[in-house]
């Protein structure tokens, strides 16, 4: 799960459903096809609701993924023990592709707001009884921007 602030949802791949280059062959882009977009939808929790949680820090969970037994070094970093969390929450708004949780079980019924892709997929949650089910389109990034360095901000003329 995603933890932050609403660029945190990029980590879930929520808005890759609407990426139309998919991979890349020796002849250029490889495209989706009309009808060939995926429909997923993204359940979002408040943090305090979900008391039976993990926090990580993403980048070494991705060291740590990569090997047969991780170093001491990265399962350290990759769990900074001694973070509280409200810690891991504070890193999360500064960094919202820097942390992530991982927790036993979700109750979907529970969760405060349900992003969907189109109407259609809306109104089939409705009716399973889903509430707070949003339509939510998101700009596509070409890249992880960097949080912790932003651009400097100028008036536009």
């Amino acid at each position: 799960m995603a933890c932050g602030n609403l660029h945190a949802e990029r980590l879930t791949g929520y808005s890759n459903q609407w990426a139309q280059v998919i991979g890349w062959d020796k002849n250029g882009n490889i495209r989706r096809a009309k009808g060939e977009f995926p429909n997923f939808a993204m359940f979002k929790y408040r943090t305090d609701d979900i008391q039976e949680v993990v926090f990580t820090d993403y980048d070494y969970w991705c060291c740590c993924l990569n090997s047969d037994e991780p170093e001491p070094y990265y399962v350290r970093r990759l769990f900074k023990r001694s973070w509280s969390r409200h810690d891991w929450l504070r890193f999360a708004e500064r960094d919202p592709f820097g942390v992530q949780l991982l927790v036993p079980k979700l109750d979907l019924r529970k969760a405060c707001e349900v992003w969907v892709r189109n109407e259609a997929s809306r109104r089939k949650l409705v009716a399973m009884g889903f509430t707070n089910v949003i339509v939510k389109r998101l700009q596509i990034l070409e890249r992880r921007p960097d949080y912790r360095n932003p651009a400097p901000v100028t008036d536009a003329a």
